[in-house]
């Protein structure tokens, strides 16, 4: 661990410290406004790592920094408890006025108005902390990715014509400045409806479109399956110290293509489609303007973390199609599996790429529709084929994965290949056991044992000079993965406003958004069309801290404010041992014009504990899984 990744720890561990102080502050402000004596005033709970104790009040920093709490005179949780106290004044203290006057400072002895005030002034101070510190980080330049998208193939947006690169300047109506915005606003508004107003890549007025949103179940909200764009001569990133860099490639350099990949595909997809067979890649990138040409041998030195048998699922499933007079001409339906392309067989990604745009043959499409054999050709006359026109056949084809089947495409060098099976092999039996999908071939391999372990195999060969079924003997092995360390940088700028009075607009502006976005997510959770999966503890909010330090100083303060804000609206939920089940309390108590009764408010601060205890146990279970299974 370097000097600099001890100071991004730093930096994390003041920060949540400083969103924690600055809840705990508000209610200490408030006690002290209403003259309330604050006897213990901690940062974090358990025992205190150090403490002083300075005009009554101990101020503490505690070992578990999970929280804080502000301790004021007289905040028995019981009418009985007060009465104890006071009856042990009476008793035992002979300077009356001094019982008056502590008394006075006792925080039972104050209206329900004052109570209300000084309960409320941790989600007070956790609001001013945002409202306040965002225009300054928005008058100074706050780093954000571009909300630049590049639709996933055959998803809401694709099939909608959203081009790659397209820029989302709205989402309902309301404007987004950076990438995760438009995730959030689909996410949190009508699930069947979603209007975004988006501009294409050179163009300069921007597409009203209206698509329907789709649960995604991986992550368990409501989307419109789109990633992060690119833009046009993105730069390269290369990892440090990664193959790449050894190759002499570096940062800021740009990528033109690929050898060996098609040029129809965008850069960084050629340098993946080139990385599946784990060889040497052959880059020709821009330095400063001067074209140039590296050679990356790939770096064999990580172990993969269990034992593969080194096989794919085949890369030739229709997903999806747009219209496309061509496609209708030819016929291709979604779910049709295409086994050839003009005679090229498709396996694995590129392929298809290959045989379509780089290829002058006459078009023509061997495909498996529901277990029948198809041959699909261009009807005479359709005129000549262009690469252009290729390009957009191409381009109205989402394909993906066949996980419905066992056919593989088999990564050279590995533990299949070496055992003799070939691309387009269907396996049917892993130790005698038969697999019809692809979830059945990880469950059977996950079962075959460790590395070095024998795996019988039964397959059918439908391609080569020997089809027909066969049986073959494969070791597992854990081995080495190819890795190259090569990236695009992403589509980042800094936001900064015109002057202060427009910062304190956006400032006050992204406040209300967040407020309304924390809102959105409870009731998304409640109404479940938002999945309590998403949903994180101090594992989650401390590794995103880090991650947000590494766009500078400003980005996390950024997130620190959006966390206070967080903290703030959870705070003021209406559950006992929260401020909010002290406010609903008090609301009760104006109302009825007495305390609700001791048996009440013990049962109901039991109740509000054990709620409190089994988030944290759940929301800490997300994290492990999220980020340690």
């Amino acid at each position: 661990m370097d000097f600099i990744q001890i100071l991004r720890i730093v930096q994390v561990v003041l920060g949540i410290g400083l969103v924690i102080f600055v809840h705990e502050a508000g209610h200490f402000i408030a006690a002290r406004i209403c003259k309330v004596q604050v006897e213990v005033f901690s940062l974090g709970f358990g025992p205190p790592l150090f403490s002083w104790k300075r005009r009554g009040t101990i101020y503490q920093i505690a070992a578990v920094p999970l929280g804080g709490f502000v301790k004021m005179l007289g905040d028995e949780p019981t009418q009985e408890g007060r009465a104890q106290a006071r009856d042990f004044d009476e008793t035992y203290l002979d300077d009356k006025e001094t019982v008056l006057e502590k008394r006075d400072s006792e925080l039972s002895s104050k209206s329900v108005g004052q109570r209300f005030f000084i309960y409320s002034g941790g989600v007070l101070m956790n609001m001013a902390f945002a409202v306040i510190v965002f225009p300054f980080l928005f008058a100074a330049g706050v780093p954000f990715t571009k909300p630049l998208i590049d639709p996933a193939p055959g998803g809401v947006a694709w099939r909608a014509g959203i081009q790659p690169g397209s820029t989302v300047e709205s989402v309902n109506g309301r404007e987004v400045f950076e990438f995760g915005h438009i995730g959030t606003s689909v996410a949190l508004g009508d699930t069947k409806r979603v209007e975004l107003m988006v501009r294409a890549p050179g163009e300069e007025q921007a597409t009203r479109f209206v698509l329907k949103p789709e649960n995604i179940e991986r992550y368990g909200y409501f989307g419109i399956h789109v990633g992060v764009g690119t833009e046009p001569g993105a730069s390269l990133r290369i990892s440090e110290g990664s193959a790449a860099w050894d190759a002499g490639l570096r940062t800021g350099m740009r990528l033109v293509d690929v050898e060996g990949a098609s040029t129809a595909l965008p850069p960084l997809r050629q340098v993946r489609v080139r990385e599946q067979f784990g060889a040497e890649i052959v880059l020709n990138v821009l330095d400063d303007g001067e074209p140039r040409t590296f050679r990356v041998q790939p770096d064999l030195t990580t172990e993969s973390p269990r034992p593969r048998l080194g096989v794919h699922p085949l890369r030739n499933f229709i997903l999806a199609i747009r219209d496309n007079p061509d496609l209708e001409a030819l016929g291709l339906e979604a779910e049709d599996k295409v086994l050839e392309v003009s005679g090229h067989p498709i396996y694995r990604d590129g392929d298809l790429a290959e045989a379509l745009i780089e290829s002058t043959e006459p078009i023509t499409f061997q495909v498996d529709r529901a277990d029948n054999l198809k041959r699909l050709a261009m009807p005479a006359g359709s005129g000549e084929f262009t690469r252009a026109r290729r390009l957009k056949l191409f381009n109205d084809i989402a394909i993906g994965r066949d996980f419905g089947s066992t056919s593989v495409a088999v990564a050279l060098g590995e533990a299949g290949y070496e055992a003799g099976l070939r691309d387009g092999d269907r396996i049917t039996h892993i130790n005698d056991r038969k697999v019809e999908n692809w979830t059945a071939v990880y469950d059977a391999l996950g079962e075959a044992g460790t590395s070095g372990s024998l795996v019988g195999l039964k397959i059918h060969r439908t391609a080569g000079d020997a089809p027909g079924y066969l049986e073959l003997t494969a070791q597992l092995r854990t081995g080495t993965l190819p890795a190259y360390g090569i990236f695009l940088s992403q589509p980042e700028y800094i936001y900064q406003s015109a002057g202060m009075a427009e910062a304190i607009r956006v400032g006050i502006d992204c406040s209300i958004r967040f407020i309304e976005d924390t809102w959105l997510t409870l009731k998304g959770m409640v109404f479940k069309s938002v999945s309590t999966k998403n949903m994180g503890g101090i594992i989650m909010i401390s590794q995103v801290s880090y991650s947000v330090s590494q766009q500078g100083l400003a980005k996390l303060l950024f997130f620190l404010c959006m966390l206070s804000i967080n903290l703030a609206i959870l705070n003021v939920l209406p559950i006992p041992v929260l401020d909010g089940g002290h406010l609903f309390f008090l609301l009760i108590e104006k109302l009825k014009g007495s305390p609700v009764s001791d048996r009440v408010l013990g049962y109901s601060q039991m109740v509000g504990l054990v709620l409190i205890l089994s988030l944290m146990v759940y929301v800490t279970f997300n994290d492990i899984q999220r980020f340690f299974l």
